[in-house]
C-alpha cells in the first residue's frame, strides 16, 4: 500500500494538470478588439440553406450561451447587397435563404470561449455551427456559434450603429462616432468622435474634400475640379445592429446638365470605423493631354480640433494642429509613400487608410497633403482657412486610360492613439482574422 500511494498521488496530479490545461486551452485568447468578423455563407457549409430569419449568433461565456449582436446581409445573384429601405431598395431583394455570398457579420470583441463538448444546445435551436476565429499574427483565438432556431431566435439588445435622416442630412450614429452628409452631396460635413472622456464631441469637420488639379500647355491653362461638381444620392440602405449599409449612386452636375454614372457604391459603417469605395474613370492617358494631373483627398477640420496631434507612418513624432504652419509642420516628410495618417486629442481619434488598386503599383504613391493655416482660403468652406490632413495622390498623370477603384477607411478608436496603438487597426486589412467553421452538435 505504501508503494502504491505515491504513484496514485502522482497520477492524480498529472490528471489535474491535464484537466487544467484543457480548460485553459478553451478560453478566449484573442486580444484584437477593432475587427469585425465577416463570413460568407459558402464558408459555413453546415448552415447553408437555413432561413435567414431563423439564425442567431451566440457565445459561450460564464458557463452558458448568450446572444451577441449579429446580422446576415444577403446578396443578390449579381453580388449586390440586399437593402431594406430607400427608393431603390426593391431592386435588391434576396431569397431569404443563407447561401452563396450572403454575409454573416459580428464583432470579434463579442465572441467568447469555446463551448465544452458536454454543453447542451440551447432550447429551440435545431442546428449549430462552431466558428473558430484566429489571429494569424499572435495565434490568439475566440469562438462564436451560429445557430438556427425553430421559433424566434434570441437577440442581443445591443445596437452599435443606426441610420437616421433629419434636417436634410443622412446621419450614421455609431458607438464611436457620428457622421452626416447633405442629401444629394458626395461629401460629409459633420463628424463627431467619442473623446477620451467617453463623451461624444461636437462637430469637428469643416468637410471632406477631394479635388483634382489639371494643367495644360506647360501650365498656361489650369483648372480645378471641385468635389461639389460630383453629386451622390442615397438610394437604398440597411440598418443592422452591427453595420449600416448605404447604397450611393453618383453623377456629375454642371448647371442644368446632369450626367449619371453606371452602377453604384456601398458605404459601410461599423461601430468603430466606416469605409467608402471610390471609382475614377480616365477616358484617356492623362499625359497625352495634360502637363499635370493630380488629386488629393483630405479632411478639412474646423477650429474645434485645436490641439489635435497629427502623425502618420512616415512622421511618427507628430505635429500640432493650431491654425499656424510651424517649422515642424513644414519640415515633415511629405514625399514618401505612407500607409496611414491619424489625428488624436481629447476630442477623439481618427486613423485613415487608403487602399490602392494593383495597377497603381510603381506608378502612383500616396504622399502627404497637410496645411494648417487659418489664413489660407480654400472655398467653398464652412469655416475659413485650412486645417487639412490627408493624401496627395502622386502619379495619376502617368496612368493609362481605364477604370480604377480604391477605398478610404476611417477608423475612430477610443482611448489614446499613437503609432504603436495603430498596429491593431492596420492588422484589420494587413492580417485579417481567419475563420474556420465546423458542425456542432
Amino acid at each position: 500500500m505504501k508503494r502504491i500511494l505515491p504513484w496514485l498521488v502522482v497520477s492524480m496530479l498529472v490528471l489535474i494538470v491535464a484537466i487544467t490545461q484543457a480548460q485553459e486551452s478553451l478560453q478566449r485568447t484573442l486580444t484584437r478588439t477593432e475587427d469585425p468578423v465577416v463570413v460568407k455563407a459558402e464558408a459555413i457549409a453546415p448552415m447553408q440553406g437555413q432561413a435567414v430569419t431563423a439564425l442567431a449568433v451566440l457565445r459561450w461565456q460564464d458557463g452558458k450561451f448568450e446572444p451577441i449582436p449579429a446580422q446576415v446581409d444577403e446578396r443578390t445573384t449579381a453580388g449586390e447587397f440586399c437593402f431594406e429601405h430607400g427608393p431603390k431598395a426593391g431592386k435588391f431583394v434576396g431569397n431569404g435563404s443563407f447561401d452563396g455570398d450572403d454575409e454573416l457579420v459580428f464583432m470579434a470583441a463579442d465572441a467568447g470561449d469555446q463551448a465544452p463538448a458536454e454543453a447542451a444546445i440551447p432550447a429551440g435551436a435545431e442546428k449549430a455551427a462552431e466558428l473558430l476565429i484566429r489571429d494569424p499574427v499572435s495565434g490568439g483565438q475566440v469562438w462564436a456559434y451560429l445557430m438556427a432556431f425553430a421559433g424566434e431566435p434570441p437577440r442581443s439588445p445591443k445596437d452599435y450603429v443606426s441610420h437616421e435622416t433629419k434636417e436634410g442630412r443622412n446621419w450614421v450614429l455609431a458607438e464611436n462616432y457620428q457622421f452626416a452628409e447633405l442629401d444629394g452631396e458626395a461629401y460629409f460635413d459633420r463628424l463627431m468622435l467619442r473623446g477620451q472622456d467617453g463623451r461624444m464631441s461636437g462637430n469637428l469637420a469643416d468637410q471632406i474634400k477631394g479635388r483634382t488639379n489639371i494643367k495644360m500647355m506647360g501650365g498656361l491653362i489650369s483648372a480645378r475640379i471641385m468635389d461639389r461638381t460630383t453629386r451622390s444620392d442615397l438610394t437604398a440602405w440597411k440598418d443592422g445592429p452591427v453595420r449600416v449599409l448605404h447604397r450611393m449612386e453618383g453623377y456629375v452636375k454642371e448647371g442644368p446638365l446632369k450626367i449619371g454614372g453606371s452602377g453604384g457604391a456601398n458605404n459601410v459603417f461599423y461601430r468603430n470605423f466606416f469605409y467608402t469605395p471610390i471609382t475614377i474613370e480616365l477616358p484617356f492617358k492623362p499625359s497625352t493631354l495634360f502637363s499635370d494631373f493630380s488629386m488629393y483627398y483630405v479632411i478639412d477640420w474646423n477650429p474645434a480640433t485645436e490641439g489635435f496631434r497629427y502623425f502618420d507612418s512616415m512622421n511618427p513624432a507628430g505635429v500640432i494642429l493650431d491654425g499656424r504652419m510651424d517649422p515642424e509642420e513644414k519640415n515633415q516628410d511629405y514625399k514618401s509613400p505612407r500607409t496611414y495618417w491619424a489625428v488624436t486629442g481629447p476630442q477623439g481619434n481618427m486613423l485613415v487608410r487608403m487602399t490602392a488598386p494593383e495597377k497603381w503599383a510603381k506608378i502612383v504613391t500616396l504622399q502627404l497633403y497637410y496645411v494648417d493655416d487659418d489664413q489660407v482660403k480654400d472655398d467653398p468652406d464652412n469655416f475659413p482657412g485650412q486645417r487639412q490632413t490627408g493624401y496627395f495622390i502622386h502619379g495619376l498623370y502617368n496612368l493609362d486610360k481605364g477604370k480604377y477603384s480604391y477605398t478610404l477607411y476611417y477608423h475612430a478608436p477610443v482611448g489614446p492613439l499613437d503609432p504603436e496603438r495603430a498596429q491593431p487597426i492596420l492588422d484589420i486589412l494587413d492580417h485579417p482574422l481567419q475563420v474556420q467553421a465546423s458542425a456542432w452538435k
